[in-house]
């Protein structure tokens, strides 16, 4: 009944796109010729409607724009830009296609803005409708018995927004499965036996429920397994958590394209923002640090200067906070946009970093990292990188074991493919300035929910919460 409900909505979603596409078009014609159309334009467009009908549907589906309910409004307006120029691009290549050379191309331009504002409306709508219409789904969180409080409040803050979280279980309880059954959604946290995760597992698999793992070493290990057989024995053959040479040589080609061109687009902007730290307070623009990379060999990284003069003179090597003190004004922006790491375009170049990949790290905190974290020897498998999966999905508040988990798997699925893709989803973040969390989750859970008015009851088998 859901999945019906579902295909439902995108289908009528759908059907409203591309009709306001042919109504961006129309409102350009009007807009560029004020209903004094000439029939040859209007015929030109007409045999070019049924191509553009075809590419808004592809390029909606191609680029999930249908499933952006959840997603901030600034994630979902990049997207419809994005949407609205593939779709500008889409429509040249169909006019020099069927040769229709009377379709305008001031039409394309206007019809490609007139798309902005009227896909963002439309998207507005629909959005607000799906989750006005949504039910709220039931979710139940299975945890060990020391568990990680921070980590329960990230859940249920990341969940209540659209779901009610339920009930908290722990792991060992004998009524576990029973308990359960009360979410449609089971989160299971990292410290979970693997008993429990195949427990929970095999029994979801033939009830309309979903399961959410953490993942450990463990799985991000079986990711991109091999199946094979011994006999008539199925097996998984696990590889090596490292990239091919092949791999290596694909993403060397890729770096010194993209450096290239990444390091002369922001030329300009490195050059303003060197004298404006040079203006703030007459200290050096650039500085450069020791850190570590592919084969823990140590380099010179290059940045700008977002600190005070001289900020470790006295600390000694120390992570930066959030809200520092040594940090500037002009370096708050700086890294909230990520402008002091253009500089690093230099090392790319000289093949001490590659454009995506674990960020490198300081050799005074590598070696205390690899003391206490199990698998952060693994990260110096791949050349350390400006950007990376846990840049992108995590942020200043993400801890080293959580953001090693992202290195992980990147270096498990890493390709020229997926760089690009990480290369579109930083400048998303640079654009948005999405990475800074200023929200705290290390405090107690009853205090936590206090902010979103749930109340917490404690039961021998976990945490009932009052639903909304």
């Amino acid at each position: 009944m859901r999945s019906k409900y579902n295909i439902l909505i995108k289908a009528l979603e759908l059907a409203t796109f591309l009709i306001v596409t042919h109504l961006s078009y129309y409102l350009s014609f009007v807009l560029r010729y004020q209903n004094d159309f000439f029939e040859e334009n209007v015929m030109a467009y007409m045999n070019a409607a049924p191509y553009i009908s075809v590419a808004i549907v592809l390029i909606i589906f191609a680029t999930g724009y249908l499933d952006m309910a959840k997603k901030p409004q600034g994630e979902v307006f990049l997207k419809t830009v994005g949407v609205s120029f593939l779709m500008a691009l889409a429509t040249t290549f169909v006019v020099f296609y069927v040769r229709s050379f009377a379709f305008p191309r001031t039409i394309i331009a206007i019809g490609f803005f007139m798309m902005i504002v009227i896909f963002s409306c439309t998207k507005y709508l629909f959005v607000k409708l799906i989750l006005k219409l949504r039910r709220r789904h039931k979710v139940v969180l299975v945890i060990p018995r020391e568990s990680d409080t921070e980590f329960i409040n990230k859940t249920i803050t990341a969940t209540i927004k659209f779901d009610d979280v339920v009930r908290i279980i722990y792991e060992d309880d004998k009524e576990l499965l029973s308990l359960a059954d009360i979410g449609e959604k089971i989160i299971v946290g990292e410290r979970v036996s693997t008993i429990v995760k195949d427990q929970l597992i095999k029994w979801s698999l033939g009830k309309e429920k979903s399961v959410y793992i953490v993942p450990t070493m463990y799985e991000i290990a079986q990711m991109n397994a091999q199946l094979g057989q011994m006999v008539d024995v199925p097996f998984y053959r696990i590889n090596q958590l490292n990239i091919s040479l092949e791999r290596r040589i694909a993403k060397r080609i890729f770096d010194l394209f993209f450096g290239c061109l990444f390091l002369l687009i922001a030329c300009p902007i490195i050059s303003i923002f060197a004298v404006l730290v040079k203006f703030q307070d007459g200290g050096r623009c650039f500085y450069t640090q020791k850190r570590v990379s592919y084969g823990r060999k140590e380099f010179d990284v290059i940045k700008l200067r977002t600190m005070v003069e001289n900020a470790e003179g006295e600390s000694g090597a120390v992570f930066a906070a959030l809200d520092d003190v040594r940090i500037t004004r002009l370096g708050a922006f700086m890294r909230k946009h990520r402008i002091d790491e253009l500089p690093q375009f230099i090392n790319v170049l000289k093949g001490d970093m590659s454009i995506v990949g674990p960020r490198p790290e300081r050799p005074e905190f590598v070696s205390e990292f690899i003391q206490d974290i199990e698998g952060f020897e693994h990260r110096f498998l791949a050349k350390a990188g400006i950007t990376g999966l846990a840049q992108v999905l995590g942020d200043y508040s993400t801890s080293a074991s959580e953001k090693l988990k992202y290195d992980l798997i990147y270096i498990r699925n890493a390709n020229v493919w997926f760089d690009f893709k990480m290369i579109i989803m930083t400048v998303k973040i640079v654009v948005l300035g999405l990475f800074h969390n200023k929200e705290t989750f290390d405090v107690d859970l009853r205090t936590h929910l206090k902010k979103y008015g749930l109340k917490l009851k404690h039961t021998t088998y976990g945490y009932e919460l009052e639903t909304r």
